[in-house]
């Protein structure tokens, strides 16, 4: 679930087994079913979960794993009822290992015992096909159209994709679980100095801040035009970001807009770090005056959370799943309207200081314990459900 290419996604994962082991602690046990396929964990989930919480860690045989069963339906042209077989066996396997649920991202496998929870990011295929090859369209329906199939509940990040998932598809909405992530955050962090960041990466002490893989459909370029015509107003913002750096649907899109800078003569003012580690990141929020999302289009927009996790405020793109947060500190604006974006801009950047907001933070951190624990007990109703 999520990678070097799409963070966000152990991210979801990381928080909800750190939410639901710190509510629940010994009565729940969480088995990371590993493919050997997959050589190693990413560092910062073997770190920051099994570390933490202590995930007890299983691995399936390669001729029972998940992506040689999905090879094979897919190379046999079979549906998943006809591969019932094998699918009773990796079910046989998982239950001898204790499984009394499995919570996967797209589940394609139709359990003959075991009760299936399958997480779904969201469909932006469908609201942006123009990001999309017509072939990843096509492939990414039909697995959604199986996961719904093989599955007991389809999660979502939102609202918004829960009623999108039911437009779409004519799921029962009641088979639709919202599980929204709340970032966990480390109290240590306000301890730290974030102006350390500024020396460390010789960044300008007053920025706004991007943390984002640099997708397409993030909308980065619209930011940085907006940068450009400001400073032909005579108004000089300073945009930092961080995130992997390549779009595999658009892979000269980096250079490109890269290029773009140079043409607008901004390059000063946008200053990319690339991958890094994630407690620099939660201190870059810290220091920036505000984080900002000038997304297309989001399943649920972890960024935001980020920064109310942390407490600062946002600049946010029109979105419903970013309405839905409900952030308190939020400002938002139309991501396809240029004029909009730099009047929000501006007066963020006119009247913020950099560094830490006392006041949301302490607003943060006393929320942050309620919103954990909602979210554990959500997850858990959903399970128990399921296992009725």
């Amino acid at each position: 679930m999520g990678g070097r290419s799409w963070y966000a996604g152990i991210r979801v994962m990381e928080t909800l087994m750190k939410c639901l082991k710190k509510t629940f602690q010994d009565k729940i046990e969480i088995l990371l079913l590993n493919d050997e396929r997959q050589k190693e964990i990413p560092r910062e989930f073997t770190e920051n979960v099994n570390g933490a919480i202590n995930v007890p860690e299983i691995k399936l045989p390669v001729k029972y794993s998940f992506n040689w069963w999905f090879d094979k339906m897919l190379s046999s042209g079979k549906t998943i009822e006809k591969n019932t077989y094998i699918a009773n066996q990796l079910n046989s396997f998982l239950t001898q290992q204790g499984v009394d649920v499995i919570f996967s991202p797209l589940n394609i496998f139709k359990f003959r015992t075991i009760p299936v929870l399958s997480w779904v990011s969201d469909l932006q295929h469908m609201y942006l096909p123009e990001m999309f090859s017509r072939e990843e369209i096509q492939w990414r329906t039909n697995r959604f159209r199986r996961t719904i199939e093989a599955s007991g509940r389809i999660v979502t990040l939102s609202e918004a994709v829960k009623n999108n998932f039911v437009k779409f598809f004519k799921i029962n909405p009641e088979r639709v679980v919202v599980d929204s992530p709340v970032c966990y955050c480390d109290e240590n962090i306000y301890k730290r100095d974030p102006y350390s960041m500024i020396k460390l990466y010789n960044l300008p002490e007053k920025f706004i801040y991007f943390p984002g893989t640099f997708w397409k459909h993030k909308n980065h370029e619209i930011l940085f035009e907006a940068v450009a015509k400001l400073r032909k107003e005579g108004e000089k913002i300073i945009i930092v970001c961080s995130g992997y750096l390549n779009d595999y649907r658009h892979p000269h899109y980096f250079a490109d807009v890269i290029r773009k800078l140079s043409i607008w003569g901004i390059r000063e003012q946008v200053i990319h770090l690339g991958t890094i580690p994630y407690v620099h990141v939660l201190d870059l929020i810290r220091q920036s005056i505000c984080v900002i999302n000038p997304s297309l289009y989001e399943g649920f927009g972890i960024t935001a959370d980020e920064a109310r996790t942390v407490g600062k405020q946002v600049l946010l793109s029109d979105l419903p799943s970013h309405h839905e947060q409900n952030i308190h500190e939020a400002t938002f604006f139309d991501p396809r309207d240029i004029v909009n974006l730099e009047e929000k801009m501006v007066h963020v950047w006119n009247n913020t200081v950099p560094g830490p907001d006392k006041k949301l933070e302490k607003e943060s951190q006393k929320e942050l314990p309620e919103r954990l624990e909602k979210r554990a007990v959500n997850f858990m109703t959903a399970i128990q459900e399921l296992l009725k």
